[in-house]
């Protein structure tokens, strides 16, 4: 061995010590062997082992993949039919409202009201559908409130419910629910009236059918915009708020089947049967779910034209809705003609 006094040598070395030096990874041993001492001196740390590296990348990679899936997977456009609970709410009008956006806002989360780095908030059709299912339920309180001497707590509800500008919507929405659970806890109590059947049919239909012009209108003003392949945004949110529509019309339609029956009318069957009609109409527009819209020239498999087709339904609902209504009104007047012939009649 070397007699120089500042020799590096290993930890021990066989004729100066019979010691194991215990020494840190990440440093180099020095041993004077004149001095008998021993001194450590840093040196820079390993770098990170390639399978490290690998997992880094990894991660990075999972994160990347993982935002898109999650943007697809928050997309939840529930259209199935609202049932209630059996003896949960008295007025069934107002517990399907109330069901509905409580969906919406505690089992899908309202998607306008989301963080900027949230999934939802990068969606397009799902914002559309829930601003069109508020639009649509708007109205629908009101013509409830209407035909109950203008309930406060409906009329309320009915301000709260209609789509503003104003953010965030949930706040609105939250009120809107207590507002319609103060009015059916009232009329389960006795202090609040019922619906009157035929304000209330007359009412709602004459909505339905704004509402399809509406619709229609907001279709056809994207509608065969093909500048962008399937469709552009303005198309998606067209077809969503008018799909929208067309369900809560439809869901409205199935409720007043029951108030129709309490109508006394003399031809009955034949209204029953104008209803049953205009009521699968709206079933069908509001029953359609394209994997994903198109707005296209419609000649071809891949270039479809559902914002078309969406128009279509829904145009064929109203003029459903328009022929029962005029049915339905004609019957009515003659109904009450004849009452007010046999009470001539009967006078003195």
């Amino acid at each position: 061995m070397s007699s120089n006094s500042n020799s590096v040598v290993p930890l021990w070395e066989e004729g100066t010590s019979t010691d194991v030096v215990p020494v840190a990874t990440d440093e180099l041993a020095q041993v004077d062997v004149a001095n008998d001492t021993i001194e450590a001196v840093a040196v820079e740390p390993k770098s990170p082992s390639r399978l490290f590296k690998s997992l880094r990348w990894v991660a990075f990679l999972a994160l990347i993949v993982s935002y898109p899936l999650s943007v697809l997977a928050s997309h939840q456009v529930k259209d199935s039919p609202i049932v209630l609970e059996e003896g949960k709410w008295s007025s069934d009008d107002v517990g399907t409202v109330s069901e509905l956006i409580s969906r919406e806002v505690f089992s899908v989360g309202w998607a306008d009201d989301r963080a900027i780095w949230h999934p939802q908030a990068r969606l397009t059709a799902l914002p559309a559908w829930q601003e069109g299912l508020i639009g649509a339920s708007a109205p629908w309180v009101q013509a409830v409130s209407v035909s109950t001497d203008n309930d406060s707590d409906l009329l309320a509800a009915s301000r709260l419910l209609t789509p503003t500008a104003e953010r965030p919507t949930q706040p609105r929405l939250n009120a809107a629910l207590e507002a319609l659970e103060r009015y059916d806890s009232r009329l389960e109590g006795g202090f609040a009236s019922d619906v009157s059947a035929q304000p209330y049919i007359l009412t709602s239909l004459d909505q339905s059918i704004v509402q399809a012009d509406d619709a229609r209108a907001l279709l056809g003003s994207v509608v065969d915009d093909t500048t962008v392949w399937p469709a552009t945004s303005d198309a998606v949110r067209a077809y969503y708020q008018a799909k929208a529509s067309a369900y809560v019309t439809h869901m409205r339609f199935e409720i007043m089947a029951s108030d129709l029956e309490s109508l006394q009318v003399s031809n009955a069957e034949d209204l029953k049967a104008q209803f049953q009609t205009a009521t699968s109409r709206w079933k069908k527009a509001a029953r359609q779910k394209p994997l994903f819209v198109m707005n296209q020239t419609g000649d071809g498999i891949l270039s479809a034209n559902h914002l078309a087709v969406m128009s279509f339904y829904i145009e064929d609902a109203r003029l459903a809705t328009e022929a029962f209504k005029v049915a339905l009104t004609e019957a009515l007047a003659t109904d009450a003609a004849s009452t007010q012939a046999a009470d001539l009649a009967s006078a003195p």
